[in-house]
C-alpha cells in the first residue's frame, strides 16, 4: 500500500515494495473499497502508473536504525476529490498505548480498517521503527497508521506469522493477545517522519511537504498551487483486473506481499 503524503511529486509505501517489480509493471491504485456491501469503488480512472523512485532505504536486520520506506512519483498528478493525509515530519510524541487507526489490503482484500489497535513499543532509543498490536495480514505492507489526530505516524513494514493449520486441516488466523506478547512479535512500522526526512533531505523541492513554514503534521498543498521541478498486491500491468491490485482511502494508493521477519533470528535475539 502507498499513501498519499505528498502532494503531487511524492507517494509513500514500504521499501522492500518499491523493488519487487519494475517500475513499469507497478500501478498505484485508488478506490478499492467498498461503497457498499459487495460494491467497489473502483473505476476506470482509480489505476495510476508510477515513473519514478524519489528516496527509498530498506535496512536489515539488527541494523540501527532500521528503517523501510519508499517515495514513488506517479506519472499523472492526483487531483480532488482525492486528498492527501497529513503526515508528521518529527517525532511525533507517540506513546506505549496510544490508540491507533491502521489500513490495509492484507490478502489482497479491499481496505480494512483496524480502528483498535495500540502502540506497544515506540523504541524511545532508535525512534525507527514502533511496534503495535495491529490486525494485519501478509501483504498489508506500505499500510498506514494514524495516531488519534488522523495524521499518518507510521507505514506497515512487517509483522509476524499470520495464518496456522487448525485440527480440521484448514488454515485459520493466529491470535497474540497484545497484552501478553512480546512487542517484537507484533506488527512493526517505520515512522513516517523518518521517511520525510529523507525525502526532503534527497530533494527539498520533491513535495510541498518539505517547505520550511509547514511545520508538524504537514498537509501537502493542493494542486496547483505547489508545482515540482523535475520530476503490495502488485499489478504487471495497469490493464490487469483492478482485485489483483491495490487500494485507496484518503489517498492510499498500493500494497505489497510484506517482509517476515526470520522467526528462528528473532528468538535468537529476544533470548
Amino acid at each position: 500500500m502507498l499513501r498519499r503524503a505528498g502532494g503531487l511529486g511524492s507517494r509513500l509505501t514500504a521499501g522492500h515494495c518499491a523493488r519487487a517489480l519494475a517500475l513499469q509493471d507497478f500501478s498505484a491504485v485508488f478506490d478499492f473499497y467498498y461503497e457498499s456491501p459487495g460494491v467497489l469503488a473502483y473505476s476506470a480512472t482509480s489505476a495510476v502508473p508510477v515513473s519514478t523512485i524519489v528516496a527509498e532505504r530498506l535496512d536489515g536486520q539488527n541494523s540501527d536504525p532500521e528503517l523501510d520506506y519508499a517515495w514513488l512519483r506517479l506519472k499523472t498528478p492526483v487531483t480532488p476529490p482525492r486528498r492527501p493525509v497529513p503526515v508528521h515530519t518529527v517525532a511525533s510524541g507517540l506513546r506505549n498505548g496510544d490508540a491507533l487507526l491502521v489500513m490495509g489490503n492484507g490478502g489482497g482484500i479491499p481496505l480494512k480498517i483496524d480502528s483498535g489497535a495500540s502502540v506497544r513499543d515506540v523504541r524511545t532509543q532508535s525512534l525507527d521503527y514502533f511496534s503495535a498490536d495491529a490486525d494485519n495480514f501478509s501483504g498489508a505492507s506500505g499500510g498506514a497508521a494514524l495516531d488519534q489526530q488522523l495524521t499518518l505516524t507510521g507505514i506497515v513494514s512487517r509483522g509476524q506469522l499470520d495464518f496456522e493449520l487448525a485440527e480440521s486441516g484448514c488454515q485459520k488466523a493466529v491470535q497474540i493477545t497484545g497484552d501478553d506478547s512480546n512487542p517484537d512479535d507484533l506488527e512493526h512500522f517505520t515512522f513516517a517522519y523518518r521517511a520525510v526526512e529523507a525525502l526532503c533531505r534527497a530533494n527539498p523541492n520533491a513535495s510541498s511537504i518539505c517547505r520550511t513554514e509547514c511545520g508538524d503534521p504537514c498537509l501537502a498543498l493542493p494542486l496547483p498551487t505547489y508545482l515540482v521541478t523535475g520530476g503490495c498486491s502488485l499489478t504487471h500491468s495497469a490493464t490487469t483486473s483492478p482485485f489483483s491490485i491495490a487500494t485507496a482511502f484518503c489517498g492510499v494508493l498500493v500494497w505489497c506481499t510484506r517482509r517476515k521477519r526470520n522467526r528462528v533470528r528473532r528468538a535468537n535475539r529476544s533470548s
